[in-house]
């Protein structure tokens, strides 16, 4: 099993609402895997990792199996996530927020993790992220 990061060496607040973590070193040797393949994994959007402020890389315990599997449709939900921002801690927060009328007040990891059907967490990934890269596009243009 990974080393999880207490939710007292972080003092972001927004890392206080989206963990517990594990640590990259713990991931790494949980998972039995090198460093290169971890990069490449956060890339394809295969494990959900966010970059500290000291520019270390630690990972939501929530989207682990106790197997050390990524929960079941986790990686597809991440790149319809991606394609409104590239910000895991926003993905992060929004995999951890309660959806009230689509997913019976479950968090969208909860919903998952029961069983739920990825068709209503997936329309609301595509909603959320048109609607983050239609913002991106207003501050920027």
């Amino acid at each position: 099993m990974a080393t999880q990061v207490s939710r007292e060496q972080s003092e972001n607040r927004l890392a206080q609402k989206v963990g517990p973590f594990y640590d990259a070193e713990g991931v790494l040797n949980w998972l039995g895997v090198s460093r290169q393949a971890i990069h490449k994994r956060r890339g394809a959007r295969t494990i959900l990792g966010c970059r500290t402020a000291d520019g270390r890389f630690i990972y939501p315990v929530w989207q682990f199996q106790n197997d050390g599997r990524l929960l079941a449709r986790l990686p597809e939900v991440l790149k319809v996530l991606a394609a409104g921002i590239d910000d895991p801690w926003t993905w992060a927060l929004w995999l951890q927020s309660a959806v009230d009328e689509e997913l019976d007040g479950k968090t969208v990891t909860q919903w998952l993790r029961d069983g739920g059907d990825v068709e209503p967490v997936l329309r609301l990934a595509r909603n959320d992220a048109a609607a983050w890269a239609a913002e991106t596009e207003r501050v920027w243009a």
